[in-house]
C-alpha cells in the first residue's frame, strides 16, 4: 500500500500485478494479466505523478512518470525481495 502527498487517497497492489486507485490516487497502469515470474511484494510513489511495483525476485515494474533505473530480475540472490521504500 502506498498513501497520495495530500493523505487523501491510495494505492493497493496485488500479488499478480494488479492496482487499485481510491480516493484523490491516481490509476496509471498495472501488470495484471501479465505472466510474471515472482509475485509483486510492494509498491512506491514518487510525487504522485507514478508508481514503481517490486517482485520478489526483484523485477521492477514503473507506470506513470516514474523512470526505470533497473532492477535485480534475474541476478543471484538467497532471499526474495521482502518490501521497497521511495527517496
Amino acid at each position: 500500500m502506498a498513501v497520495t502527498s495530500d493523505s487523501k487517497g491510495y494505492w493497493l497492489a496485488g500479488a499478480d500485478g494488479s492496482v487499485h486507485a481510491f480516493g484523490d490516487a491516481k490509476f496509471f497502469g498495472s501488470d495484471a494479466g501479465v505472466q510474471l515470474s515472482k509475485p509483486i511484494v510492494a509498491i512506491a510513489v514518487v510525487d504522485d505523478q507514478g508508481y514503481r511495483l517490486v517482485a520478489a525476485d526483484g523485477g521492477i515494474f514503473d507506470f506513470g512518470a516514474d523512470r526505470f533505473w533497473g532492477s535485480l530480475s534475474g541476478a543471484e540472490s538467497n532471499s526474495p525481495i521482502a518490501a521497497m521504500g521511495a527517496t
